[in-house]
């Protein structure tokens, strides 16, 4: 899962040291968008015309819970760990360091009994391992993917997972035993051909699997592949260098290639793997907001910018006859993010907004006619939090459907996003994350635009303006 968070982002380009960072076109990728924060509440930002995406994030939330982190006694390893590190004993100082000096773990889930029902093919009707398996009503997931299948849309996704796909055999191939070549999966698998276990593996060392001849026949053939992702990064991660491709080849020189780069079909078999043993936490996304625009117009003289000395994230375009605005900022005084909206034509603007999250346990409800919340808890941990949307708008029409605030005519639309956990000191978890982002909220929404775009400059400028340097010039001969 990708996190964030910001005070400010202090970065100067060209020689000249610009104050801001400007674009001629919207964020494809994470890496691309731009961010806003105030040190404790982050976002990144997209700035997509037809659909806007904002990743944001709470400082607080965070995986595990409340518990011994230092281990007992381990100052007296000290002097022998040294030692063997003096005899060039590496392998043996890591392992007394391991088991004697390393801070504590968290407790470790019964991950052998997991893995064995995965493998007996709990929560299945059926074996998918077989050529005759009904796969019809799958989903499609393209293979291999380097960085896992999190850059496929499944950001925080761990656990077993079925993949399948076909290949035609060449008729040159016909009686010859063969070669598939996997290179890496994270973490475990077992790879089949028409329902023939070819090989299983558990590691980051590349899978070369034997296919023996008498596995395969002429025509369509059946690869299916059980993937147990326990953490981290998962699925059928492939070759670093993306010109090589994942698929099969004989043992004689120059007899072809066949690739299996493509879609495979895939079923996530069980989404909820047993905790890994962790000696830290790991930081959480809390969430997504998507602003989805009705106005499909083509957009011209686009420009996304974020103006640092200010704090300040811009969006504008043209789309026919309307100029639009977008201005974005995590205030601190507010502590609530700030998304404003304007436009300069007659039938305003019309969207619909809405919250997603990458982790499993969530919530999204209404609480007011102009109040989206979103409750999401984490996954082997103590830590909940609570996200709260308000729009508001001059002129047009707002309402709530479908757990969507919907927008229609506005000359300006206002969106204010805060959020808490219950996470109150490094031993507590019993703060009140609804009481929290409620009275941020309420605070943030008496306020209006031009206040708190006046609250925020001010609060950043004390900041900002605290230190300058000028290093002189010079000119270029």
């Amino acid at each position: 899962m990708k996190f964030i968070t910001f005070a400010a982002c202090l970065v100067f380009v060209s020689a000249q040291a610009q104050e801001k960072l400007w674009y001629e076109k919207p964020a494809t990728k994470w890496v691309e968008a731009l961010p806003i924060g105030n040190g404790r509440l982050g976002a990144m930002v997209f700035g997509g015309v037809e659909q806007e995406h904002l990743q944001f994030n709470e400082e607080t939330l965070w995986t595990g819970g409340p518990r011994a982190y230092s281990r007992q006694g381990a100052y007296q390893y000290l002097d022998s760990i040294r030692s063997l590190l003096f005899q060039g004993k590496q392998k043996e100082a890591d392992q007394l360091a391991e088991k004697h000096f390393m801070g504590m773990k968290s407790a470790e889930g019964e991950k052998e009994a997991w893995t064995a029902a995965m493998v007996a093919g709990k929560g299945l009707s059926a074996d998918p391992s077989k050529e005759v398996f009904n796969d019809n009503g799958w989903k499609q997931m393209p293979v291999p993917a380097f960085e896992g299948w999190e850059t496929q849309g499944y950001e925080g996704l761990d656990g077993a997972l079925w993949f399948r796909t076909r290949f035609e055999l060449p008729e040159n191939w016909n009686g010859k035993d063969l070669v598939l070549d996997l290179n890496r999966i994270r973490d475990f698998d077992r790879s089949f051909v028409n329902g023939h276990l070819v090989g299983t593996m558990t590691g980051n060392d590349p899978r070369t699997y034997n296919v023996p001849a008498s596995f395969l026949h002429p025509g369509s053939n059946v690869i299916a592949i059980q993937v147990l992702n326990y953490f981290d990064k998962g699925g059928l991660m492939g070759f670093k260098d993306n010109s090589r491709d994942i698929g099969l080849r004989t043992r004689e020189a120059g007899s072809g290639f066949v690739s299996l780069k493509g879609n495979w079909k895939f079923l996530v078999q069980d989404n909820n793997p047993p905790a890994e043993p962790r000696y830290q936490a790991d930081y959480q996304p809390f969430g997504d907001l998507w602003i989805d625009f009705e106005d499909a117009t083509p957009a011209s003289d686009y420009k996304r910018e974020l103006d640092i000395t200010k704090a300040l994230h811009k969006i504008a375009y043209t789309q026919g006859n309307n100029h639009i605005t977008r201005t974005a900022y995590v205030s601190a005084p507010q502590q609530a993010l700030v998304y404003q909206i304007k436009t300069d034509g007659k039938k305003g603007i019309a969207f619909h907004t809405r919250f997603t999250t990458p982790h499993q346990q969530f919530e999204i409800r209404q609480v007011n006619p102009q109040t989206l919340q979103l409750k999401v808890a984490v996954k082997h941990g103590a830590l909940w939090g609570i996200g709260q949307l308000f729009v508001r708008v001059s002129s047009g029409k707002i309402g709530i459907h479908n757990n969507q605030i919907e927008v229609e005519g506005a000359q300006s639309a206002t969106l204010i996003l805060t959020a808490a956990t219950n996470y109150k000191d490094y031993k507590t978890v019993d703060a009140d994350p609804v009481a929290l982002a409620s009275n941020q909220l309420k605070q943030a929404s008496q306020k209006d635009d031009a206040q708190l775009l006046k609250n925020h400059l001010a609060e950043y400028a004390g900041y900002y303006n605290r230190f300058g340097i000028q290093l002189g010039s010079s000119k270029l001969a």
